[in-house]
This record gives C-alpha cells, sequence and structure tokens, in this order.
C-alpha cells in the first residue's frame, strides 16, 4: 500500500498534483493515510535525540526502518520529521528485547528534503526502493561492508549528493538508484567486490562480470575494457561530450535519453543501440551511425529537437518505430540502397525535413513514417513498394510532387491534408484507395484513377476544394459516403458504366456541377448524395425503366428538383414519372442525340434544314428543340446552325 501512494506522489514537487491533492476531501484523505495503513511498530530515539521509526520483518526477529506517518499529514508525508544528520544504529532494544536493524525499507525516507547526511550500520543489508527518493537536502552518504542490494529508485533525485562509495559485499544494483543525482562527481567502488568496479579511475560503476557499464555520471571516462553501456546507464546525465570507444558493441535502452550530448562519435565495432538510447537528447546536432551496426532500437533518437545531419548506412535493414519522431531540425535525408523497410512514425514530425531519397530496396514504409514532415516539397516511392500505409505523408503541407511508382494499394490517410499537392497520377498497378486518402488536399486540381482500382474509401477526396475534374472507372462499384464531400470547385463528373452503387452523401456540395449522367449499371443512390450540388441543370440518367428503384428525396435539393431536366431512356419517361423521388423533377424528357434534330438517328445536313425551317416559321412540329439548342441557351438561332454544321464536318 505505501508503494500505491508513494507513487501516486511520485512527481510530488509538482504544484499542479500538489492543487489536486489538496482538493480531495478530508475523509478521503483519512483514509488513504490513516495509521492502520501507515503504520511503524517501534519509535526508539537515537543517542542524538532523533527518533527513528521501525518496523518488524515476518519472522519479528529484526527490524527496519520504515516509512513515517504520525499525524495522517502530507508533511508527515515528505517525511519533514527527518532533518540534519541522520545515523541508523546497528540494533534497538525495546521492552528489553534486542532486534537487529537490517534494512531500510521502500519510501522511508522519501521527500526527506532536510536531511543532510545519512550514516548506515554494517547491519543493514538492503536498502529498498525508493528509500531515500527526492532527499534533496543529502550530500554525505556511508553505504556500509554488508550492504548487498540498493533497489530502484533509492536515491533518485538527491541533487545536493556529490560522492558515494560502494562496499565489496554489494552484490544488487536497481535500476534508477542514482538518477538525476546531477551534482554526483564521485564515484568508487571497493577494489574487492566482485561483482562491480570502477576501473582505472572511471567514475562510473562496471559490472564485472560483463564490462558492462551499468551507472554513468556527469565526470565518468568510459574506459576501453567496457564492451556495452547499460540500460539508462548516463539517462538525464548533464554530460555535452563523450568518447564510446571501439570496444562498446552494445548500447542499452535509454542509455542515454535526456542527456545533454551535443556531440556524438558512434565508432566501428558498435552493433546494436536500444530502444530509446539517445531520446530527446535535445542539444545533439549530428550523428554517424557506424557500418558495424546490426540493430537500432525504436524511439533511439526521438525528439532529438535540434539533430539536423544522421548518416544511416546500407548495412541498415530497417530503421525502427519512432526512430526519429520529432526531430524537428533533420534537413535531409538519405535511406541508401541497402535499407528494405521504414518503421512507424520513423521520421514523423520532421518539421524542417526538406530532402529525400530512397534507395530501390525499400519494399515497406509504416504509418505514418513521414506524417507532418511540413517542409517536404517531393516524394519518388520507390519500385518494390507495394503499399502506402495509414498517414503515411499526412500532413506534408509543401508536397506538391509525388510519384508513386508501383504502388498498389494506397491506405488511410496517406495523403491527408498534403495542401500543396496539385496533381497525382494513381499507376497502373493501384487497386485500391483507402478512406480520408486526399481528404484536405484542398490546391489538388486533378487527379488519374485507372480501371484497375477496384475499391475505394469514404471521405477520399473530401474537401478538395480546388479539384475540377473526376472519372470514375468501370472498375469501381461502389462510390462510398461522402467520396467527394465539399468538393466545391468540381465542374465535370464522369461516372462510368459498371458503377452499382452511390453511397450516402458521395458528391455533397459539389456545388459548380451542372451536367451529371447517371450510369445503366446503377441499382441504388443512398440519401444526400447530390444534395446542394445547387448548379445542377441537366441530370441525365440511363437507368432504364425496367430496374428503376425509388431513391429518397434527399438526393437532390428541392431547386434542382425543380429547375434541371431530367433526360431519361426513350418510352421511359412515364415510369420516371410515377416512381419515388424522380418524380419530384418538374422536367422529364427523353434523351436526344445533339443536333439530330429530326431524331433519326443521324446528324445530317436534313438536320441543318429542319433548324433553318423553324427558325423561319417557328413550327416545330417534327423537330426536338433540345437537340436543336447546341449551346443550351434556350434559344434555337443561327448559332445553332452552324454548331450543327461544324459538328458534321467534324470541326
Amino acid at each position: 500500500m505505501t508503494n500505491f501512494v508513494i507513487r501516486s506522489f511520485y512527481s510530488l514537487k509538482s504544484i499542479s498534483i500538489m492543487k489536486r491533492l489538496l482538493t480531495i476531501p478530508i475523509f478521503i484523505l483519512s483514509i488513504l493515510f490513516c495509521p492502520s495503513v501507515f503504520s511503524y511498530d517501534l519509535a526508539i530515539p537515537n543517542s542524538d535525540g532523533k527518533t527513528i521509526y521501525y518496523s518488524y520483518t515476518e519472522d519479528k526477529t529484526k527490524v527496519k526502518v520504515c516509512f513515517l506517518n504520525k499525524t495522517n499529514s502530507l508533511n508527515d508525508l515528505q517525511g519533514s520529521a527527518y532533518t540534519g544528520d541522520i545515523v541508523i544504529p546497528s540494533e534497538v532494544t525495546y521492552n528489553n528485547v534486542t532486534y537487529p536493524v537490517v534494512a531500510i525499507d521502500e519510501d522511508a525516507f522519501t521527500y526527506c528534503s532536510g536531511i543532510t547526511s545519512v550514516t548506515l550500520s554494517s547491519s543493514i543489508k538492503r536498502i529498498d526502493d525508493f528509500a531515500f527518493f527526492e532527499c534533496t537536502g543529502l550530500h554525505t552518504l556511508y553505504l556500509p561492508e554488508g550492504l548487498v542490494s540498493i533497489g530502484k529508485s533509492a536515491f533518485y533525485y538527491c541533487i545536493s549528493l556529490e560522492s558515494v562509495y560502494l562496499p565489496s559485499t554489494l552484490s544488487s544494483l536497481d535500476i534508477y538508484v542514482f538518477s538525476l543525482c546531477k551534482n554526483l562527481k564521485n564515484v568508487t567502488v571497493n577494489e574487492q567486490n566482485p561483482y562491480f568496479d570502477s576501473r582505472e579511475n572511471c567514475n562510473a560503476i562496471v559490472e564485472t562480470g560483463t564490462n558492462k557499464l551499468v551507472y554513468g555520471f556527469k565526470t565518468s571516462v568510459i574506459p576501453e575494457s567496457v564492451t556495452s553501456i547499460g540500460d539508462y546507464a548516463f539517462q538525464d546525465v548533464d554530460i555535452t561530450s563523450i568518447n564510446i570507444p571501439s570496444s562498446v558493441n552494445n548500447i542499452g535502452n535509454s542509455a542515454f535519453k535526456y542527456s545533454l550530448l551535443e556531440k556524438l562519435t558512434l565508432n566501428n565495432g558498435l552493433e546494436s543501440i536500444g530502444d530509446y538510447a539517445f531520446c530527446s537528447c535535445q542539444s545533439l546536432r549530428s550523428v554517424t551511425i557506424p557500418h558495424s551496426i546490426q540493430m537500432l532500437g525504436k524511439n533511439a533518437f526521438q525528439n532529438c529537437k535540434n539533430l539536423e545531419t544522421v548518416n544511416i548506412p546500407a548495412v541498415l535493414k530497417h530503421v525502427p518505430d519512432y526512430c526519429f519522431e520529432g526531430c524537428t531540425s533533420l534537413l535531409n535525408l538519405l535511406l541508401p540502397l541497402g535499407v528494405e523497410s521504414v518503421g512507424n512514425h520513423a521520421f514523423d514530425n520532421c518539421l524542417s525535413l526538406a530532402n529525400l531519397l530512397m534507395g530501390s530496396s525499400i519494399s515497406s514504409i509504416g504509418e505514418y513514417a513521414f506524417n507532418n514532415c511540413s517542409s517536404l516539397s517531393s516524394v519518388k516511392l520507390p519500385v518494390a513498394l507495394k503499399v502506402i500505409h495509414n498517414s503515411c505523408f499526412a500532413n506534408c503541407t509543401s508536397l506538391s510532387d509525388v510519384s508513386l511508382s508501383n504502388v498498389e494499394e494506397i491506405e488511410n490517410y496517406a495523403f491527408r491534408s498534403c495542401s500543396n499537392l496539385k496533381n497525382v497520377t494513381i499507376p497502373e498497378t493501384t487497386t485500391r484507395l483507402g478512406s480520408f486518402v486526399f481528404s484536405g488536399c484542398t490546391q489538388l486540381e486533378t487527379i488519374y484513377i485507372p480501371e484497375g482500382v477496384n475499391k475505394i474509401g469514404m471521405y477520399c477526396f473530401e474537401n478538395c476544394r480546388s479539384l475540377k475534374s473526376l472519372s470514375i472507372p468501370s472498375s469501381i462499384q461502389i462510390l462510398p459516403n461522402y467520396l467527394c464531400f465539399g468538393c466545391t470547385s468540381l465542374e465535370d463528373l464522369q461516372i462510368a458504366e459498371g458503377v452499382t452503387t452511390l453511397q450516402n452523401g458521395a458528391f455533397y456540395s459539389c456545388k459548380p456541377l451542372r451536367t451529371l449522367t447517371l450510369p445503366s449499371t446503377i441499382t441504388s443512390i443512398a440519401n444526400n448524395v447530390f444534395a446542394n450540388c445547387i448548379s445542377l441543370e441537366k441530370v441525365v440518367s440511363h437507368i432504364p425503366a425496367d430496374v428503376l428503384f425509388n431513391i429518397d428525396k434527399t438526393v437532390f435539393f428541392s431547386d434542382v428538383y425543380e429547375n434541371a431536366t431530367l433526360l431519361v431512356p426513350k418510352g421511359d419517361v412515364p415510369t420516371y414519372q410515377e416512381t419515388t423521388a424522380w418524380k419530384n423533377f418538374s422536367h422529364i424528357i427523353e434523351q436526344y442525340i445533339h443536333g439530330d434534330v429530326n431524331e433519326d438517328g443521324t446528324v445530317d445536313i436534313s438536320d441543318v434544314v429542319a433548324v433553318v425551317n423553324y427558325i423561319l416559321s417557328t413550327d416545330s412540329a417534327n423537330i426536338n428543340l433540345y437537340a436543336a439548342d447546341m449551346d443550351e441557351n434556350t434559344s434555337i438561332d443561327i448559332s445553332d446552325v452552324v454548331a450543327i454544321v461544324n459538328l458534321i464536318l467534324g470541326q
């Protein structure tokens, strides 16, 4: 239970958390901090008059220094009762029974900022987790011979601590033991210790049997005999530079996370770099990854915000997830021939990345790999790449030129909000476009969709406000929900024979659209498909009467029903006039061929004569006035005669 509460107050120094804690009702606090939960068994004053609190071990024959809870107040939780020099005796006597003191229990002195020095007796075998967590005034520490283990975060954020001596008996060091001890300059290990050493006065802690440096500090030097740098070894250490010798073949997880490294030389011989190894090294400006590298961990250089250049060797097959995510100063990137895959979010949010070259060996690029690379202006995808994954190039707001090579599938959001993209050609190899692929590409004017594409996702062209024309090939049967929602410049829409289904709002608010042709293969039109297409003047339906189906009145706006002309197959006008909601059109006529005024199936000189006779006599008994109105201005005149003649002449 103690652990639970301490973790809750892990960042108690944060004012915002304190404010939230102070809003907890008193009765809840009384439950959380009641003596029955945080109790000590013994309270025994030392010879110097300071009272130390103890709890029994399981067998009741020994005691350990424990967490203090005296009056259930937050001040006691922070251990304000302990100040100055603390001496822990080897044994205590209570009711005439003597108990050896064998451990410092977890959280025992947590937040005791007033402690300046601690002296432990040789009876102490272990220091448990968080024992001296944030003892910010602690500057002198004596760890006795006989001490066997130190738990995680035991001296976390002891910012006044300057030196530490580890005894020969110490065999176990957990993680974060000395994290954020920013003034710790001198660290030595007893030369008789078989488990750890501080060889060559390196001012670091090395695991003797493995030659792994497990703890490094501000003044550490990595000896040539060290072969690996352990997990978290230099995490949060204020080092600006360090030489990593060629003997080091492995750098562990989070090894230099949050450090102040400005310059980094990784020598040949290094084979692996762990997850988060250099994450958030925000002063780091350049990195060269050696040719000996075999494995690079996830998030390895994430959030290195000043990293401008990185050299990736051809021997590295995979750039892992989040590896350079948030490297906002990275300018240029070459992924050489040999690299085969780029992980999810690998270069996400690299805001300054302007130039990208990818070798032809790359066959996989993960989700969000280049999301929000807002300075990237052009991309040429390698020929081996078959799938562009979700949001791969989303929010690349400077991207104006993209070559899709042999891509077979473009997944959801792949180019969403690429607001500078103007022209896109989908390759003949492509079979599927996902949802929202080009959503928010506000400058996109033209896009070519080949016959091979057989599926397209909803909102694919949402808010492509500059898109003027779109041709849907016959290979796509279903036009999904809100496919072109908000394409407010769409003037020309071609829907090929083969398309069967128009789903909700597919072309909602395509306001400039004046003419619409529906192929004969259409079997379903959902609600609002052409709602707010307020400029529609002519709707040509090739759907035959024998398969005509009802539609909802919301398919078109009421003024379209009133003002537009619906052209239907010959002989099918009565069926349309009886079918919901086709019958709402005020003008339903049979389809015609422009110029075929006498409706004999051909356009020839007889049609010219018929129009001239009409102009001279205004007798329309034997002509189709819609076919004669070549310029569709509702007036038949000499310009229409000229247009028919030009049509005959092929002009």
